[in-house]
């Protein structure tokens, strides 16, 4: 199917829309977190005669520790019934396309919407499956909106990127529901006006949208090219990718050729054909494995973060509302930023994937671009995990939040661009699912990371978890090395492959 310029904006401008409001809601929990508490969810936890609440300054923020506690168990759980529900709604959209797994998602977002305008201080066990169903729910858009970036030559990283920064953006859906129930605006009208605002998503499920994929021939690193017969000068080869020389025909061997622009000329005339891995190979291969541990000891940094923010400002400000409510709001605001930083680091990987096309190596240029924006998301864990190691104050607030907006760009940002040049996009849903689920089990730790925190204090975890990220440079460091080790090799045999025809063209005088 062709797409005129037109139609593929409007695409575009639409996918990016209906993710910034529904695609990550769940990443607002710290202002649903807040409203839980102001409205008194399991406050039948704590001890009435601590007036609910361990804090006795003028402001009292409603909560204990057993409430917080729970309400974090919450978090803890339906993070990873996020990350398992992305598995499943990759293998839907796999088997079954894009507009089935559309349907389906949009069923179980407005059941999770519908949940949470009915949950209350009598009813607070809906906030556990409701939440799960806003994450559930709203992942499969972006999932099925990034094939739009296939649409276009150039960018389409970027525009994936783009999405992924709408996701975490979406978290500000939930801070505008907060400030309208500080304003007297009831939750339960909010979630409502949101199930109805959700069916302008139909309008790309039905119209815009094809019923299974878009689909585009790209080669990726593990496409396997066979047979493309070449024309140079008069001088008939193959090219071989797996060994990336050429291999020049019996009959012309004696004849030198030059590759540059003014002997080149280059002529199909050998239809391509391609054979893709199975979904197993690239499950089991090195670059998806150290990915998948990468992305899921970040992603337990930042859920960590998320799930112990209320009570960590709680502690730091004595339990002053006010104070609390401010700064809440601020990480929000400042998450915003996230829809510029994220199509950033895509571009980012655009620029490198431009610096590294002159590689001879078919894995240096594919994946070597990718290795940047990994090492800076490590980088960005290990800076947010020294600046909360230390004592903080009100003045490190604001650097601390701004460093969480940068490291979540990366997190989510980089492993998008890596699937798209490495791996065939019709397992991008399973890879990108089956990896959303590793991270949520690991994100369970994140409620055993909080008990921790709350027998002994936030700092003696953030030290933990500063030796822990350490470890996630390890994936940047090895695909540099095979990077390296790839283009050294193909040189050596390209080397070897000149050397021959030089001797084949000057043969030894007898």
């Amino acid at each position: 199917m062709r797409y005129s310029t037109t139609k593929k904006t409007i695409m575009a401008i639409w996918a990016v829309v209906e993710t910034l409001l529904f695609g990550g809601l769940i990443f607002g929990w710290g202002s649903v977190v807040f409203v839980l508490k102001d409205s008194g969810v399991y406050s039948h936890l704590c001890d009435s005669e601590r007036n609910i609440g361990f804090y006795t300054t003028a402001q009292e923020i409603k909560g204990c520790s057993e409430q917080d506690s729970r309400l974090s168990l919450v978090f803890a759980i339906d993070s990873a019934l996020y990350g398992l529900g992305c598995a499943v709604i990759g293998q839907i959209n796999y088997k079954f396309g894009t507009r089935i797994t559309r349907i389906i998602s949009s069923i179980i977002f407005m059941t999770g919407t519908l949940l949470m305008a009915f949950e209350s201080k009598s009813l607070p066990w809906l906030v556990f499956p409701g939440l799960a169903c806003l994450g559930i729910g709203g992942i499969p858009l972006f999932i099925t909106n990034a094939q739009i970036g296939k649409l276009f030559e150039r960018g389409g990283p970027t525009f994936v990127a783009l999405l992924s920064g709408a996701v975490s953006t979406s978290a500000v859906v939930e801070l505008v529901a907060k400030i309208a129930y500080e304003n007297g605006f009831a939750m339960k009208h909010f979630y409502l006006l949101l199930t109805g605002l959700y069916s302008m998503t139909f309008v790309s499920t039905f119209f815009f949208l094809p019923k299974d994929f878009i689909t585009k021939p790209t080669e990726t690193l593990f496409d396997k090219t066979t047979n493309k017969k070449e024309q140079i000068t008069g001088i008939s080869y193959i090219y071989s990718p797996e060994f990336e020389y050429y291999q020049i025909y019996k009959g012309n061997k004696g004849k030198p050729f030059k590759n540059n622009n003014k002997d080149l000329s280059i002529e199909y005339d050998v239809e391509i054909s391609k054979s893709l891995p199975t979904l197993k190979q690239c499950l089991l291969s090195q670059e998806y494995i150290l990915q998948v541990y990468w992305f899921s000891v970040l992603q337990l940094q930042y859920f960590y973060f998320l799930s112990s923010m209320n009570p960590w400002l709680s502690e730091l400000f004595h339990g002053d509302q006010k104070q609390v409510s401010y700064y809440t709001n601020a990480l929000l605001y400042l998450m915003m930023g996230n829809f510029i930083l994220s199509p950033i680091v895509g571009a980012l990987y655009d620029w490198f994937k431009h610096y590294f096309k002159g590689s001879v190596s078919k894995k240096r240029r594919e994946l070597m671009p990718a290795v940047i924006p990994l090492m800076c998301g490590s980088l960005a864990g290990v800076t947010l995990a020294i600046l909360v190691s230390i004592p903080s104050t009100s003045a490190t607030l604001i650097p601390t939040f701004s460093v969480v907006v940068i490291f979540r760009s990366f997190v989510y940002s980089s492993p998008t661009s890596v699937f798209s040049a490495i791996f065939p996009s019709q397992y991008f849903g399973s890879l990108f699912g089956i990896m959303i689920v590793s991270g949520g089990i690991l994100g369970l730790f994140q409620f055993a990371l909080f008990t921790w925190s709350e027998a002994t204090s936030f700092l003696r975890v953030n030290h933990f978890l500063l030796a822990v990220i350490s470890t996630t440079f390890v994936h940047p460091l090895l695909q540099w090395r095979s990077c390296r080790k790839a283009e050294q090799n193909v040189t050596n045999n390209n080397n070897k492959k000149e050397t021959t025809a030089n001797d084949c063209t000057h043969p030894p005088s007898l």
